[in-house]
């Protein structure tokens, strides 16, 4: 019932012609949930008000209803991606540079946490000014360290806001 790419083809058209970028989306799953759609400004710094939200959520609301039928069990939800927004799409990463990001990495056994500034994504790869750990628990940025991962191999992202550093 599901598809992804169709789900997000569709509902891209109807927030662009709101004037709005589809930013992301969380289907349900089978047997129902939230699908929760995330909505931003065109252009950097644009934000997006509650009216927005509104009136995209009517919009594809219908066409929901249309595309999929009654047989749907779902609640959406219209929003922002707020300010620790996830980043999973090539997109966010690009958009992301200079922000400070917490990445899950995919390891062996376990998964390593990198949290640091973004600097660059080309070609599949995440450069980040990792911070290190200074011993105890708590993270430094004066021992810097630049790390390059592959795209492939992150496994949860965000940008990681720091309200002090406003």
């Amino acid at each position: 019932m599901w598809r992804y790419e169709e789900i997000w083809d569709g509902m891209q058209a109807i927030v662009a012609d709101e004037r709005l970028r589809l930013f992301d989306l969380d289907l349900p799953g089978r047997s129902g949930g939230n699908l929760r759609v995330f909505i931003c400004g065109q252009q950097p710094g644009q934000s997006v008000t509650l009216d927005d939200c509104a009136r995209v959520s009517r919009r594809l609301d219908v066409w929901l209803e249309g595309h999929l039928g009654l047989e749907a069990n779902y609640t959406l939800e219209v929003s922002s991606p707020g300010i620790n927004r996830r980043l999973r799409r090539r997109e966010h990463f690009s958009e992301a540079v200079g922000e400070r990001v917490k990445l899950v990495v995919k390891g062996g056994d376990t998964n390593d946490v990198v949290i640091g500034k973004l600097s660059a994504f080309e070609s599949d790869m995440v450069q980040l000014e990792a911070e290190t750990d200074n011993g105890v628990g708590e993270r430094s940025s004066l021992a810097e360290q630049t790390r390059t991962i592959e795209f492939s191999k992150i496994a949860q992202a965000n940008v990681e806001f720091v309200f002090g550093d406003v």
